[in-house]
């Protein structure tokens, strides 16, 4: 994964704007210091996905701080202020509150601020991992698919074709990998019933199959699935398959 990318704003270079900037590389995030001047900030948001505002007695100036907060609300920037508190009150009345994530007031300790910054990423990352739905009546199989999955995507295993329909009254998931042979409801009857439903028909699905069973999904291809998967592929293929497809859906 690449070092997330911070942008920290100072009028000074004082010991602890300093330590900030040191503690935050050695902590893998790649982090740049600018003054408070517009220029300044106009080339930083390029690179910025979060700003550590370092207040100081440029809080007052009503030209700069109003393009601060139109430019954060703009680019969509979580925003860590930090410095005495009557000057974090003044800037946050020109800051777009729903994108200040946290305050921190003097004297600034600076592991607490690495951990405020961490734990925003977190819950982004948490929240940009896309979410496949498993579907898979062998326990085995479903258990293993799940463990190289969950490296990269958010899944959510069910044994037979009635639980994901279950599942689906409640969620939209990013993509949907699916048994092709299950007993009661089978994969191609699980897709029909997706298909049928406007809130889930655009929702991609890959069957899953055996060798043996290669024949048999192209009965199933009027109900356009998005993909066929066989249970034979290694940890690296499957992941590979995966990526490339969400990968050309962004595209």
């Amino acid at each position: 994964m690449n070092p997330h990318k911070i942008v920290v704003i100072s009028g000074d270079s004082s010991f602890t704007v300093n330590a900030a900037v040191k503690a935050l590389k050695a902590n893998y995030f790649e982090t740049r210091i600018i003054n408070p001047v517009q220029e300044e900030l106009l080339d930083a948001v390029k690179y910025a996905e979060a700003l550590v505002i370092f207040v100081g007695t440029y809080v007052s100036n009503f030209e700069y701080m109003t393009f601060l907060g139109e430019t954060i609300g703009k680019m969509q920037l979580k925003v860590i202020l930090a410095g005495a508190m009557e000057q974090c009150d003044s800037a946050e009345q020109y800051l777009p509150r729903g994108f200040i994530s946290d305050r921190m007031y003097k004297p600034i300790v600076i592991s607490q601020l690495v951990s405020s910054l961490k734990d925003i990423f977190t819950l982004q990352d948490s929240e940009a991992r896309k979410k496949i739905l498993l579907v898979d009546d062998d326990p085995t199989f479903l258990k293993m698919i799940r463990t190289w999955l969950s490296e990269s995507y958010d899944t959510v295993p069910v044994n037979s074709g009635a639980q994901a329909i279950q599942y689906l009254a409640t969620h939209n998931p990013d993509l949907i990998l699916l048994d092709y042979e299950m007993p009661i409801l089978n994969g191609p009857q699980v897709l029909q019933s997706i298909k049928a439903e406007e809130n889930l028909r655009d929702i991609p699905v890959f069957f899953l199959t055996s060798v043996d069973e290669r024949s048999s999904v192209t009965k199933a291809i009027s109900l356009k699935p998005n993909g066929y998967l066989l249970k034979s592929y290694d940890k690296n293929k499957l992941l590979t398959t995966i990526n490339n497809f969400f990968d050309s859906a962004q595209k």
